[in-house]
């Protein structure tokens, strides 16, 4: 946050400006915003503001004192664009609003900052646009489809911001990235299998009917863990030589020699750079079911705890779990079309191995880098104070 402004000051100041002058005056801009419906409001914003100015003189150009900060928070493009058209006053009115939502935005940026990945699909070649074309009209833009949290797996900096080389040393030791996009359906059957197991026992009745969502979430958790370990192993062995197909099922035949020797809850603790491991998660998760639900006894937790484990040693053993493919993830700066329509600097570009252990260089899919939607949504939510512009799009 810029040392010579009082951001304290400058929220009570936008709110007094947002009581008087309403949500029609207020407006989100890129990057937090990349919507152009904005245009569409600034005659609006303009009547707005000429039948207010006279009377919130004196707070405008305090507000307007944001400008001096203009070097540190360049103009957004959309704004520079449709300048001509827009009274100065406003233009500056508007800029200022662009100026103490970003300085909000960065503040809560370390805080709020979860990583997700966006598929979509490539530019198509010339060639296959003549074909496209005589099909049938095709939109050309990149469509944009799944959207996948991966609050570990992206690292981000200090600031907050997305970090691609951390990110690619952790992918290239633990192989986060690749796991997850791996176990998308399966976990989803496995987890929910697990959930049935877990939910089945009698004397649980009451404690599962008020504590779904928490196990859902548990059973996934301990899924996804344990497909990790597995693709972490297969890889491990795979850069020693070994094919992937004997490397996947030498990973499976470890997971079960762990699990005939007892050593689960060893495999459940590792979740490479997380600081909490997942033991100690689980539990303190079940603490928090105390806490929120005053019926719910100490030894209850530590039965629930016990049980849990059970039903997923069951479910290994019943062979639920494989391996699975093996992909290569390399992140990439985007190139100027990806940053034009994604508006974001790296793509990480994904190719599966094949049985011989090389990298399929001509199947790919690639993803975008973006903040998490609850991850976005909170921190336009803290950029605009919780007060709603003229487009609420939170």
């Amino acid at each position: 946050m810029p040392n010579a402004i009082n951001i304290t000051k400058y929220n009570t100041l936008e709110k007094e400006l947002y009581q008087r002058l309403g949500k029609q005056a207020f407006i989100f801009l890129e990057p937090l915003s990349t919507d152009t419906s904005f245009i569409h409001h600034i005659p609006k914003i303009t009547n707005t503001y000429n039948k207010n100015k006279q009377k919130l003189q004196t707070q405008l150009a305090e507000y307007k004192k944001l400008l001096t900060l203009q070097n540190m928070f360049p103009v957004p493009v959309l704004l520079e664009e449709e300048s001509p058209n827009i009274v100065q006053e406003v233009y500056e009115f508007l800029y200022s609003q662009h100026i103490l939502q970003r300085i909000r935005w960065e503040t809560a940026l370390p805080e709020f900052a979860v990583y997700a990945l966006e598929f979509f699909l490539p530019e198509m070649t010339e060639e296959q646009k003549a074909i496209a074309a005589v099909i049938k009209d095709v939109d050309d833009k990149l469509t944009h489809t799944l959207n996948i949290s991966l609050p570990i797996a992206l690292k981000t900096d200090n600031k907050g911001y997305f970090a691609p080389e951390s990110t690619q040393q952790q992918e290239d030791k633990y192989h986060l990235i690749a796991s997850k996009l791996a176990g998308i359906t399966p976990l989803e059957t496995i987890s929910g299998y697990l959930h049935n197991k877990i939910n089945s026992f009698p004397e649980w009745a009451f404690f599962v009917v008020n504590h779904q969502k928490e196990l859902k979430d548990l059973s996934l958790i301990l899924v996804q863990a344990i497909f990790d370990w597995l693709q972490i192993f297969a890889y491990q062995q795979l850069a020693k030589g070994i094919n992937p197909t004997q490397a996947q099922n030498d990973a499976l035949g470890y997971l079960f020699n762990e699990v005939n020797s007892k050593r689960l809850e060893q495999l459940i603790v590792f979740r490479a750079e997380e600081e909490v491991p997942l033991d100690l998660f689980i539990l303190e998760l079940l603490e928090e079911l105390k806490i929120n639900k005053r019926y719910v006894k100490s030894q209850t937790l530590k039965d629930l705890y016990v049980h849990i484990l059970i039903c997923l040693d069951k479910v290994i053993r019943e062979g639920l779990f494989t391996v699975g493919t093996l992909l290569s993830v390399k992140i990439r700066e985007s190139t100027d079309r990806e940053q034009t329509e994604t508006h974001n600097t790296h793509t990480v570009v994904v190719n599966p191995i094949i049985e011989t252990g090389e990298i399929l260089d001509n199947v790919q899919e690639l993803y975008q880098v973006k903040l998490a939607d609850e991850a976005f949504n909170n921190l336009l939510i803290y950029s605009m104070q919780g007060l709603k512009p003229i487009e609420y799009i939170y």
